[in-house]
This record gives structure tokens, C-alpha cells and sequence, in this order.
């Protein structure tokens, strides 16, 4: 059963601590509100402050959709297809990677935005000041500035507009490369638009824009002079910058649309860029794709040039041979020859054109050995050459592809070097190949001649001449119909290049946001609001962190085992002169008085002597013994108020100045009676006090005799409380040698002046029973603050003969005063 009820009790407990602290810190709150509200409003214009001094922020978007990823525009772009296709190739041991992701880093490389750069000449930036924070001006600037060319790249300069004509120029600073610091440049340079302003760093030239005249008005029509601020980075740290304010991403996974932002702080800058982003890409793509046409036709056109001069000779030669054997018709008498020998010539031409086509890429091979030239890709081979054209095709693809990757990676990138490997093995594949089909070609065209030779061999007959004229017409015919062909393929090329775009689109235009994203005011005005309150907490907590004072009950009841009586409200307003007896009878320290009346009666039965002590002055321990005694005799009871504080007499000081004799009279005589030193009712009905007369040498000594004890037998007699205000027991020992003629050792605890470091010697005390019957009263608690503390009593105490120690009582300064 008691395990199953622990939890319960841990619960209980730890919400009381949670209660016990919130009530602490709206205590705390309700105490120091001036300076929450102080902070809290600080905070605020300072955020308001820091929100108007920063640049308003926007953001631009826009959507592209890629079609086709392949620069060299012969295979679609599918997500689905691609994805395959990868797959296939790494199980054949070839990495491959996402076509979209590579054309999202190329939409984001340096080498693309530096064209955006150039093109709309971001480098060179104009602003004014608007409020706390600068504006870009962008395209709406009244006045272009030009630099001249000894200037440094990196500058900036006010323009202060004067009038129509003058200006001035001032703040220029230039960044010299490799300097630490920035250059100011000192003065300022008076300048006329259009013209040279000399500075000590170079020319500048301010010209005047169309709108300037717009620009430089008012609200009413009049010229306001303005300052314009311009600024000029090197292209380098400008592309830079701008790419830092772009993020390029997949709209999602199952497509292949392409989303590009942008934040800038001007909207029409910022749709440009986009815009401008798409078409220099949209340029990159067809300028990659024309590339391998490009090659082919400039190959072709060579080719041609060669067969035509060649086709030249031959007709020439052909034009002479017939003019010196005076032939006029040689077709029509060699009629019968070309009948029968036109299967076999034609079947040899059609090798030869191979067996020259084949040739013509061998030889380019051999002269061209660097990875980033492509193959001419001609369809002459016949069906026998198609695999070499497959090959020739994927080596394209894979030469073009590398060299989009290295526009944008080093050279010992392990990507280039992947592709560098490929490549190298395709080459030798490819030329083996290519040798493999001119020697095939070689084989037919020697059978093919063969069988030609055998027809001929039967028209044996024929004049020389006309065998050789038919030799001339032969060669005339193979050169012609090369000519032909090499005419058609730059056709074929030619109109390639012609409808060569790039894939992409752009799906939605460039839309940037109506309000700024940045600077956000309301979560600005939250942090300065949070701010504002947690300031003053984090003092507070510091200051609580660092204050070693006892506060609250629980703090005692943590460390010491004896019973806390009763916690004593704080007296606001409070006069020394003041008891119970002038109170509101409702008053919160009256009840609680009289709860330490009613709680005492459970202490100790027949208790009737009760000494009041502390650790230390000014705990209150007097005010405890003068009040506890006024509260008893409210209830109709007899009390002796005995001042035992012989070194002090601070209860007597205050109670009966003009006392002459008490306790150490009393202490020191034999004979007379104790009525005889006694004022009757001092402080209220049926309360009398014994002084503590007049400051002994030896006040040890004097207590420490048998008469304490035949005082205290003789007010028994006459009274139902004798309350004992003694010294504080870490003073000097006098109220532990007092404490043996005592029932109850009532000790007083002041929140916010005892230490809590002296609550383990209390227990201890405690426990070896050094104090009779102990019972604490916890003084001075600021209940409607929270378990506050303050001060508010000022008792102090200065023991002298060399064994006392003084008290100031003086109040302490202190980070937050308290509200009296």
C-alpha cells in the first residue's frame, strides 16, 4: 500500500513546487512591474528601430519545365525512361546520375550567372536611402555612372545632387585587391553631368537618365536635391552574391518541372534575373546541341571542296581525252559494254563510296585525338557500317556531356576523370572498328573489280581508247555521285541546325510577392516583446541565484527537523513604537499573531516560560517577544515581558526609557522583591516589563547565579507567561545560559537577512538539544509579493567589551528598490 501511494505523495508534492514558483515569480512580477514595463517598451522601439533600418526583402518565383535533358538533342527527356536507364547501366558497372539534378546544378552554376551578370549589368548597383534603410533604384536611377578604366573594381560613392547641372561626390571608398581594409577616400569632388570628375583613385563620369527630371521632385513639383549612393564589385564577388540569393529545386519527384527563387530587394531586378536565367540557359542548351551539327557540316564542307576539285580534274582530263581521239559519242558505241557491266560497276561504286566514306572518318580519327571533339556522324557506311554509327553516337553523347560538366567542375574532378575513361575506351573501339569494316569493304570491292575485270575481259576487242575513255567515265561517274551525296548530307545538316531549339519552357512567368518577406514585423515585435520580459526576469534570476537569504518556510522545513510555529507577514508602514494594541484587529499581522498564540498551546504543555532568541540581530526577535506578549495579554493573561538583553537593553531602550533599575538590580540584590523592578502594564493591559537595568561588566557571570531561577519561581506566582527577550545565541552565550530556565526556545528567522547557510548549525543545534523545546518563527515574509522579502525593522545591535560585533542599519542599496 505504500508503495502504490508514493507516486501519489511525489505528484503532490512537486505541484505545490510548481504552484510555490509560479506564485513566486508573479510576485516578483507584481513587485517590479515599473521595470517590466520599462524593458518591455525599450525593447519594442528598439525592434521598431531595428525593423525600419533593415532592407525590405522580396521574393520572386518561377517555374520551367525541362523536356528534353540531352544536349545533343536525339533522346527525349523522361523521368520514368531515365530512371531505367540508369539502372541498366549501373548493372553493366557505368555510373550514371540524374539528368534533371545535373541540369538543376547547371541552372545554378557560377559560369551561367556570370552571363546574367553581363547581360544586365548587375555589377553596378544604385540605391538611396528611404527612412532607417536603403532602397535599390535598379532601372528607375535618374543618373549612370562610368568608371574609368584605371579606377579600382571594387567602389562605392554618395552622389549628392545639387541641381540640373552640378553634383557632388563624396564617401568614395575603394577596395584595392589584396588590401585588409577599405580605402576612404577623403573630400569631396564637384563634378557636372557628363562630364569628367577627377578623384584622387580615377575619373568618374555621372550622365543624366531620361527620368531625372521626374526623379529629383517633390510632392509639389520642386527640385529636392537627393543623395544616390553607387557601387561597382568585381564581376566575380557580384555573381557570387547573387547566386547566394537563389535556390533552384524539383517542383516534385514524378516530373520534370524546375522551380526558381529568388529574394532581392527590387521586384523588377528580381524578375529580370529569373527571366533572364531561363533565357541564357534556353541559349546554353541549343548552342550544345548545334555543336555536334556544327562539326559535321564544317567536315562535309571540307569534303566537298575536296571531291569538287577532284570532279574538276577528271571532267578536264575526260573534255582533252575526247578532243585528241575526236570522239563524239562515246556512250552510244559503248552501249553493249555498259549494258553488261552495269550490275558489276554498280555494285563497285557503291563499295568505293563506302570504302572513301569509312576512309574519310579513319583519317579524322587518327588526326583528331582530344576528348572534347566530336565524330562527324554520316550515314554512308551501308547496313554493314550501322553498329559502327551506333558507336560513334553514344561517343558524341558521352563528349558532349563531359564538356557541360567541365563548365562547371575542376579537372580532377571524379566525375570528368569518369567520363575521360569511357570515352578513352570508346575511341580505340571504335577505331578498331572502322578498320575492321575498310578491310571487309576492301574484300568485297576486290571481288567486286574481279568480276568486273572478267566482264570486261570478254569485250577484249575493244580499241584502248575507248576502254580508256570508259576508264575516265567510270571515275568521272564514282566522283559524281560522291558529290552528290556529300550535297545531300550538308542539306540534312543545314536544315538540323535550322530548327535546333532547346526543349524547356517556361510554365509560369517570374511573380514576386506583394509584401516584403524580410525584414517580418510582427516576429520582430515578438522577439522584442520576449526580450522585454525576459531582461528583467534574467536580472531578477541572477540576483536570486546569487542571494544566499532564506525566504520562504520551505526552505527550513528542507534542512531542519524543528517545527516552524508560524510565518509573520510583513508590517507595512510599521512605527517602533507600535504593537498589536493599535491595530485593526483584521489586520494580516494581528491574525497571524494570534495563529502563534493558538499554535504554541501544541508545542509544549504547561509551557509557561518562553525565551525568544536569533542568530544574529535584526532578525526580530525583540518585536516577536514585545508582540507575542501583547497578543497574550489581548487574550486576558498575565505576562511578564523580561528584558534578559543586559548587554543591549534595546526592549527596554524602547518600552521604558527612564527606567532605573531591572533585572541586573534584581540579579545583583538580595533582599527586595521582584515587584519592586517591575513597570506594571508598560505596553498594554495586563503585559508587565522587567527592564534590563543598568549594563553589568560581567553579564555571563550575573546570569549564570542562582537568582535567574528564584526570579523566574517568583513570577509563577504572579503570572501565566514569563516571556524572556534574550541576545542572539552566535553573539555571545548568554541566551544559551538563559535558555535553562526556559519551556520554549522561540527562534526568530527573518526572511531576506538570515543566511541560509546557517540552517544545518541550527539542526544540529537542534538535535543535541542545545535549545530547549526549539520552535522557529519565520519574520518579515512578504506574502502578497510572493514570498518577497524586504527589510522594514531596522534592529541592530553593537555588543561591546571587545566580544560583540557592530550592526549598521542603514539600508543597503539595491539594482531594483522596493515599492514602500
Amino acid at each position: 500500500m505504500e508503495t502504490k501511494n508514493q507516486p501519489i505523495i511525489v505528484e503532490e508534492e512537486n505541484e505545490m513546487q510548481l504552484a510555490d514558483m509560479v506564485k513566486l515569480c508573479w510576485g516578483h512580477f507584481l513587485r517590479r512591474w515599473q521595470w517590466f514595463v520599462l524593458s518591455v517598451l525599450v525593447c519594442l522601439a528598439l525592434g521598431v528601430v531595428f525593423q525600419q533600418s533593415r532592407q525590405r526583402i522580396y521574393q520572386s518565383q518561377a517555374v520551367m519545365l525541362i523536356e528534353d535533358a540531352d544536349p545533343s538533342g536525339m533522346a527525349g527527356f523522361n523521368r520514368r525512361n531515365n530512371g531505367a536507364m540508369n539502372a541498366l547501366l549501373e548493372l553493366n558497372g557505368i555510373s550514371a546520375g540524374n539528368n534533371l539534378t545535373n541540369e538543376i546544378f547547371i541552372l545554378g552554376s557560377h559560369r551561367l550567372m556570370s552571363k546574367v551578370v553581363d547581360s544586365l549589368g548587375l555589377d553596378v548597383e544604385y540605391a538611396m536611402r528611404r527612412s532607417l534603410h536603403t532602397v535599390s533604384l535598379y532601372k528607375a536611377t535618374p543618373v549612370v555612372a562610368e568608371f574609368d578604366l584605371t579606377l579600382p573594381t571594387n567602389v562605392s560613392l554618395e552622389v549628392k545632387v545639387l541641381d540640373d547641372a552640378n553634383y557632388e561626390v563624396h564617401d568614395l571608398q575603394v577596395y584595392y585587391e589584396g588590401a585588409r581594409d577599405v580605402t576612404e577616400v577623403e573630400g569631396v569632388f564637384a563634378g557636372k553631368f557628363g562630364e569628367q570628375t577627377t578623384t584622387p583613385v580615377g575619373n568618374i563620369c555621372i550622365n543624366k537618365r531620361d527620368n531625372f527630371a521626374e526623379f529629383m521632385q517633390d510632392a509639389e513639383g520642386n527640385f529636392e536635391q537627393r543623395d544616390i549612393m553607387i557601387s561597382r564589385g568585381s564581376k566575380y564577388m557580384t555573381t557570387e552574391r547573387y547566386r547566394s540569393n537563389i535556390s533552384i529545386g524539383e517542383f516534385d519527384k514524378k516530373s520534370s518541372l524546375v522551380v526558381l527563387t529568388i529574394k532581392d530587394n527590387n521586384v523588377p531586378r528580381a524578375n529580370e534575373i529569373l527571366t533572364e536565367i531561363f533565357n541564357a540557359y534556353k541559349r546554353d542548351v541549343v548552342e550544345y546541341k548545334n555543336r555536334v551539327a556544327q562539326n559535321t557540316a564544317e567536315f562535309i564542307d571540307s569534303r566537298i571542296q575536296l571531291i569538287a576539285n577532284e570532279l574538276h580534274d577528271i571532267e578536264g582530263h575526260y573534255e582533252k581525252f575526247m578532243e585528241k581521239n575526236k570522239f563524239v559519242d562515246l556512250k552510244e558505241n559503248a552501249s553493249t559494254f555498259l549494258e553488261e557491266t552495269s550490275q558489276a560497276r554498280k555494285l563497285t561504286l557503291q563499295l568505293e563510296t563506302q570504302l572513301a566514306v569509312a576512309g574519310y572518318l579513319s583519317e579524322y580519327m587518327a588526326q583528331q585525338a582530344q576528348n572534347d571533339q566530336t565524330i562527324p556522324v554520316i550515314s554512308g557506311l551501308g547496313a554493314d557500317g550501322s553498329a559502327i554509327t551506333a558507336q560513334i553516337t553514344e561517343y558524341n553523347k558521352l563528349v558532349m556531356e563531359r564538356m557541360r560538366q567541365a563548365e562547371n567542375a575542376s579537372l580532377n574532378s571524379p566525375r570528368l576523370k569518369d567520363f575521360d575513361r569511357r570515352i578513352e575506351a570508346l575511341r580505340p573501339a571504335i577505331i578498331a572498328s572502322l578498320g575492321s569494316y575498310v578491310r571487309s569493304v576492301e574484300l568485297q570491292l576486290e571481288d567486286a573489280r574481279k568480276n568486273e575485270r572478267s566482264i570486261s575481259g570478254q569485250i577484249s576487242n575493244m580499241p584502248a581508247q575507248q576502254r580508256e575513255a570508259l576508264n575516265i567515265v567510270r571515275q568521272q561517274e564514282l566522283k559524281n555521285a560522291l558529290y552528290t551525296y556529300l550535297l545531300n548530307k550538308r542539306e540534312e545538316v543545314a536544315l538540323q541546325l535550322a530548327i535546333n531549339e532547346a526543349n524547356v519552357r517556361l510554365v509560369e512567368n517570374p511573380m514576386a510577392t506583394i509584401r516584403p518577406i524580410s525584414p517580418k514585423t510582427s516576429m520582430i515585435l515578438f522577439v522584442s516583446l520576449i526580450l522585454g520580459l525576459m531582461i528583467p526576469a534574467g536580472i531578477i534570476f541572477i540576483l536570486e541565484m546569487f542571494n544566499t537569504k532564506l525566504k520562504r518556510r520551505d526552505e527550513i522545513e528542507k534542512v531542519c527537523s524543528a517545527p516552524v510555529v508560524c510565518e509573520l507577514p510583513k508590517w507595512e508602514n510599521h512605527n517602533s513604537s507600535e504593537t498589536l494594541a493599535d491595530l485593526d484587529p483584521n489586520r494580516p499581522i494581528v491574525e497571524a499573531f494570534r495563529l502563534l498564540r493558538y499554535g504554541l498551546n501544541f508545542m509544549k504543555a504547561n509551557a509557561r516560560v518562553m525565551m525568544t532568541t536569533s542568530s544574529t540581530p535584526g532578525q526580530g526577535k525583540s518585536f516577536v517577544s514585545k508582540n507575542i506578549a501583547v497578543v497574550l495579554g489581548m487574550a486576558g493573561k498575565k505576562v511578564l515581558l523580561v528584558d534578559a538583553d543586559i548587554r543591549k537593553c534595546t526592549l527596554s531602550k524602547a518600552l521604558a526609557p527612564n527606567a532605573k533599575k531591572g533585572l541586573t538590580h534584581y540579579l545583583l540584590e538580595e533582599g527586595p522583591t521582584l515587584q519592586n523592578y517591575i513597570i506594571p502594564d508598560c505596553e498594554f493591559k495586563n503585559v508587565d516589563l522587567l527592564p534590563g537595568g543598568v549594563i553589568p561588566p560581567n553579564p555571563a557571570e550575573l546570569l549564570m547565579g542562582q537568582r535567574l531561577e528564584e526570579l523566574i519561581e517568583e513570577a509563577k506566582q504572579y503570572y501565566d507567561y514569563i516571556i524572556i527577550d534574550t541576545t542572539p545565541v552566535l553573539a555571545v552565550a548568554d541566551a544559551s545560559i538563559v535558555g535553562r530556565v526556559a519551556d520554549l526556545t522561540l527562534f526568530v528567522l527573518r526572511a531576506g537577512v538570515e543566511e541560509r547557510s546557517f540552517l544545518p548549525l541550527l539542526e544540529r543545534m537542534h538535535v543535541e538539544k542545545k535549545l530547549r523545546n526549539l520552535c522557529l518563527i519565520l519574520n518579515d515574509v512578504d506574502v502578497k509579493r510572493g514570498y518577497g522579502y524586504g527589510y522594514g525593522y531596522g534592529y541592530g545591535y553593537g555588543y561591546g567589551y571587545g566580544y560583540g560585533s557592530g550592526v549598521d542599519d542603514k539600508k543597503k542599496r539595491r539594482f531594483f528598490r522596493r515599492k514602500k
